[in-house]
């Protein structure tokens, strides 16, 4: 759904979690997070800003951020034995407040992910290997548990959790004995949980398309013998999901409604017009690549002028977000690759599966002014704003980025 400014500020907004934000929320392991997420208090806004806001790449963590972190060892326990269930969680969210559900799961488990690899750096740094393994385990469980199939936004996370805890394990390549090797890798080969795009366009449907429907035939309900208070019902509750004209003409919602014939049964018309365009989505979201490059592109074009302003206002842009998750899904293969080549030397980048892309994992050595500090994986994907690669350091040194748009450069 093309609405990140309401659903990140329903998403970032709520950073406390309770169980009772989420009625039914009753099984085993979604239970077990609550009592974790509950138990974890967050970090104070100071707190917040020095230890994930603050750049730690490529520089060892100091006595201060080593003492918050280990604050809440107890507590972590908990979301730890939390992330060991291996099945699905049912967080039991209610959509029927549409683009207005809250998420609070969402604040807390990316918080709580990047605090667990932060512990997970400070354990390496302190050589309690079989801790910092645990967290890292952690952290990917975490990131299947959270994206389940609620929505976009939802998997996104999986995303950045997955992209999170490769580049950590990239970065301290030099400080991860075996044992951890071994955990990290039985971890990755654990059937993923988590939601992917595709599983999750039904249920954006549901949050969008769905709850347009239901606002107008409860306003036509609340005013039967008034269709222009009904309009107005609509036009109200749907205002805030829409970013402000700037000076580009009339409100999005009352173009909507004009170009609908200013008639509630002309907007069921013209809300109805969108529903095809999920199948749409989600058969392009379940395309292999290289099908889905040029079927996403073709997609997006029909979105962006299409009549329906509908249309053009709440459905995702396909192809960035396939392009993020094929990446994205290269680079956890890269780490299984380079894992399963730190246990057995002989095995080559060159025989291990490069998902979606064409050709083997290309596998060189990297240098930074002249010193050769480690090993590049790299996918053979065609992609232009970030390389599909990680550097894998294997010696100390300056710190440098290992993966991402300044991928090689030296961190400030």
């Amino acid at each position: 759904m093309k609405i990140p400014h309401l659903v990140l500020a329903v998403f970032v907004a709520v950073t406390t979690f309770s169980p009772a934000l989420l009625p039914g929320a009753d099984t085993a392991s979604s239970s077990h997070y609550l009592q974790a997420f509950d138990a974890i208090p967050p970090l104070n806004p100071q707190d917040r800003k020095y230890l994930l806001e603050k750049e730690w790449r490529g520089h060892p963590l100091d006595s201060n951020a080593g003492q918050l972190l280990g604050q809440h060892d107890r507590e972590f326990k908990l979301l730890r034995e939390a992330s060991k269930s291996g099945t699905a969680v049912d967080w039991k969210m209610n959509m029927s407040a549409g683009p207005f559900t809250p998420m609070p799961q969402l604040a807390r488990a990316r918080d709580l992910a990047k605090l667990c690899l932060l512990r997970a750096r400070w354990q390496l740094q302190s050589r309690q290997d079989a801790a910092a393994s645990e967290e890292i385990i952690t952290a990917i469980q975490l990131g299947s548990a959270v994206s389940d199939q609620s929505s976009m936004l939802t998997a996104s996370i999986r995303l950045t959790i997955n992209d999170l805890v490769c580049a950590l394990v990239a970065e301290r390549w030099f400080e991860l004995k075996n044992e951890t090797v071994q955990d990290v890798l039985k971890a990755l080969d654990r059937k993923p949980i988590g939601g992917t795009f595709a599983s999750v366009i039904r249920s954006e449907k549901i949050i969008s398309y769905d709850w347009l429907l239901r606002i107008i035939k409860e306003a036509q309900a609340k005013f039967p013998a008034d269709d222009k208070k009904a309009l107005q019902s609509v036009s109200e509750q749907i205002h805030p999901i829409f970013p402000d004209p700037q000076n580009q003409g009339a409100p999005i919602e009352t173009q909507i409604i004009t170009a609908a014939g200013n008639t509630t049964a002309g907007l069921t018309r013209y809300v109805t017009a969108i529903g095809p365009l999920y199948t749409e989505l989600e058969q392009v979201f379940r395309m292999p690549y290289p099908e889905c490059k040029g079927a996403a592109e073709a997609l997006d074009r029909k979105i962006s002028t299409h009549t329906n302003l509908f249309v053009r206002q709440i459905l995702p842009k396909v192809w960035d977000n396939r392009e993020r998750e094929l990446r994205s899904e290269a680079f956890v293969a890269m780490l299984h690759a380079a894992l399963e080549m730190r246990l057995d030397p002989a095995k080559a980048a060159s025989a291990i599966a490069n998902p979606n892309g064409t050709g083997p994992f290309l596998s060189t050595r990297f240098l930074l002014d002249g010193s050769d500090r480690g090993f590049k994986l790299k996918s053979n994907l065609p992609f232009k704003q970030i390389e599909p690669a990680i550097i894998f350091t294997e010696k100390t040194g300056p710190g440098f980025m290992v993966m991402g748009a300044k991928i090689g450069q030296k961190v400030p």
